[in-house]
């Protein structure tokens, strides 16, 4: 059952590790509304979109209770670490395309997609 309902997430992840890994040159340097990068944008919906479905795939999964009923701190805690890893080797691999804002954007991102969740959720079990 955790692989069932984890499978998204794993894909995810697995394209995110991808996409940084094989990233040869910085994104564009386009600025939305407010003045937010482009970049900043992709790093904030990268990580929404995976703490989401992490969320969801441990609300759902019944094989392991400890992710059941804690999965918002252990959600928290894969994305931060996530984070941690693959700005790591951004840092290491492609130095110049290392920011700051970029950690923060993806730390913004983890919330962001527990919102949601919490959001989609919250008001199903109300109706």
């Amino acid at each position: 059952m955790f692989f069932k309902y984890n499978f998204y997430t794993l894909v995810w992840a697995a394209v995110m590790f991808a996409l940084n890994w094989g990233r040869g040159e910085s994104l564009p340097h386009l600025t939305l509304l407010g003045g937010i990068g482009f970049d900043k944008f992709a790093h904030f919906a990268q990580f929404c979109i995976l703490s989401f479905l992490m969320l969801v795939g441990f609300y759902k999964q019944n094989t392991y209770a400890i992710l059941r009923f804690n999965g918002v701190r252990i959600t928290l805690i894969c994305c931060l670490l996530y984070t941690l890893l693959l700005e790591g080797i951004q840092f290491w691999r492609l130095r110049p395309y290392f920011e700051w804002g970029d950690l923060l954007a993806d730390w913004v991102g983890c919330g962001g997609g527990m919102l949601i969740f919490y959001f989609i959720y919250k008001f199903r079990q109300e109706n």
